[in-house]
């Protein structure tokens, strides 16, 4: 763990969607490294869940594992609702993305809705749900330093900033 200089974040909890794999996998690990306890957000690899979760537990952090399907209405709450169960949180990393590639003429109104509800309904209902609290995000491979407040809603790479 190298939990000294800039980015020591101990004592803090990050919750990173979209993480037991792929960049979200990445980025959880390394805010562990840096001294963060971890909330693996997942859809459904159960196995790879476990996997990202003992991995982080080797670099002495505490993790956990929160399986929800962020294109459900009610995703949001039950996640938050798990998150007080372990401790509140600091960091909201919002990875989790689906993305349907098809032509624009070749998507359906149900892929849209998947698409709009995974991407940016759910992000909202996360952000909402941690108002007021400082919100770090990696974009574009570079940590915005703790205490800089920003989202980024990020389908088709297009950011917007939000400060709460």
């Amino acid at each position: 763990m190298n939990s000294s200089g800039l980015y020591n974040l101990n004592g803090k909890t990050a919750l990173v969607t979209g993480s037991s794999q792929g960049i979200g996998k990445a980025i959880a690990t390394s805010l562990a490294r840096h001294g963060a306890d971890i909330i693996i957000h997942y859809k459904s690899e159960d196995e790879l869940a476990r996997e990202t979760v003992a991995e982080i537990r080797k670099l002495d952090q505490e993790c956990i594992s929160i399986k929800a399907d962020l294109s459900k209405a009610d995703a949001a709450d039950f996640i938050f609702n798990e998150c007080s169960k372990f401790k509140p949180v600091d960091i909201l990393v919002l990875n989790a993305s689906v993305q349907i590639r098809k032509k624009w003429q070749e998507i359906t109104p149900e892929e849209f809705d998947l698409q709009i509800n995974v991407n940016l309904r759910s992000s909202l209902m996360l952000v909402q749900l941690k108002l007021g609290c400082r919100l770090n995000e990696i974009t574009s491979g570079a940590f915005l330093e703790p205490g800089q407040i920003i989202t980024s809603f990020t389908p088709n790479s297009a950011n917007a900033n939000t400060i709460c």
